[in-house]
């Protein structure tokens, strides 16, 4: 193999580059075969490879792994922070009422770990005594679901007295889809 070095610049001669040639010569036929022109295709290559690789990598949430059971530990129903507010479109002509949403505050992170609960587990959370009001109020939250009649039982207690099986049957159809 015999590297040739040359010099390429423009007019003026201000922005030269530096630019190799890698030659092959196989000893049979005495042919040289051009591998790499010059520089620019090198370093073109070398992106490629490394952008391919960067963008196969494993991101630790790129599979739908099932979160621990310490990392889910924030759906609580003693620790869950949620409000209850009415949206209404105020550039619509005349001023709609979109209905009221549930937000619950959750950190980047714990968004990141919602995403991971299967169905199998939102399940399980929502027939918990200690996690069921607040999953059901995440769900209410992911699914962007109109939230009126939690409005009026807004509390765990008469949640469970008056709509926590109708909200069950509910999330598990929304779930197997």
């Amino acid at each position: 193999m015999t590297v040739r070095r040359c010099w390429v610049g423009n007019d003026a001669g201000r922005h030269s580059l530096r630019a190799y040639k890698f030659v092959v010569s196989t000893t049979n036929s005495g042919v040289e075969k051009l591998i790499y022109d010059d520089m620019k295709t090198l370093i073109m290559i070398i992106a490629g490879i490394i952008l391919f690789t960067l963008c196969n990598a494993q991101s630790p949430f790129s599979k739908k792994s099932k979160p621990t059971s310490e990392e889910i530990s924030f759906i609580n129903n003693e620790k869950i922070k949620y409000s209850i507010v009415l949206l209404a479109c105020d550039t619509c002509v005349p001023i709609t009422n979109l209905g009221e949403r549930v937000i619950v505050k959750v950190t980047n992170r714990q968004k990141k770990i919602l995403n991971q609960i299967d169905r199998k587990l939102w399940i399980s959370l929502l027939s918990n005594t200690d996690t069921d009001w607040a999953s059901n109020l995440l769900l209410y939250s992911i699914f962007n679901r109109n939230a009126h009649i939690l409005s009026i039982y807004n509390n765990r207690g008469s949640w469970v007295k008056t709509l926590k099986k109708d909200d069950l049957d509910y999330w598990e159809k929304i779930l197997d889809r």
